[in-house]
């Protein structure tokens, strides 16, 4: 349930929107995919000690904001602690970063979690959007003002820019469009020459491009 949208400029701003809210330190959620190590120290300041039913006993645990970091995995593996069971969900289980690495102090781990960015992306785009537009393959974002904001191709047969459709091997990727600014085994991206947000982005499976992302300035 959306309370609110907005921006916040500084960590004071989150933790005021968070207490006008009334959020619990663990429900409160920043992306760590820059200066990670700084913004979970953060995180791990914005805390306070509870009390949590672990089994049959009551254990006490530091509670407080937690990272979130994208991935280019689709989806992640987690086990039932009891029955062993595993289930795919689209975020990492929990786990535990030392802030305080290589210094003096000592103190509570930071928890943060790994998740997909395909998947988000496709939960937040029509919050973001303002509505899309689907056919088969092919999906179109529009902003609230109606301008297109983003192209998703995930299946072939499209007239696309060089030909790089879906299908498309890596290596006819990099020789049409050169060493992406941004890369990993599942992702190229590439900002535009007018800036970001315009872009393309390009996932890979098994070497071969499986889904194409643009996006546009819509405002």
């Amino acid at each position: 349930r959306e309370l609110a949208r907005g921006k916040a400029g500084s960590f004071d701003e989150i933790g005021a929107i968070q207490v006008e809210h009334q959020v619990k330190d663990q429900c409160v959620f920043l992306d760590v995919g820059y200066q990670m190590t700084a913004v979970l120290r953060e995180c791990v300041k914005r805390g306070h000690a509870g009390k949590i039913k672990v089994g049959g006993r009551i254990e006490t645990f530091w509670l407080c904001w937690t990272g979130l970091k994208g991935s280019g995995a689709e989806m992640f593996v987690h086990i039932h602690p009891k029955t062993k069971v595993k289930e795919f969900r689209i975020y990492s289980e929990r786990k535990f970063y030392d802030v305080n690495a290589g210094t003096k102090s000592r103190g509570p781990r930071a928890p943060w979690h790994e998740w997909s960015n395909l998947h988000a992306k496709d939960l937040l785009r029509p919050r973001r959007d303002g509505a899309i537009l689907a056919w088969p393959g092919l999906e179109v974002s529009l902003s609230p003002s109606g301008r297109v904001a983003g192209v998703i191709v995930h299946t072939a047969g499209h007239a696309l820019p060089h030909g790089l459709d879906i299908g498309t091997p890596r290596a006819r990727v990099e020789a049409v469009l050169g060493v992406a600014p941004e890369m990993t085994d599942e992702r190229y991206f590439y900002p535009d020459a007018d800036g970001f947000p315009n872009s393309v982005e390009f996932f890979f499976r098994d070497g071969r491009v499986r889904r194409i992302e643009w996006r546009f300035w819509a405002d």
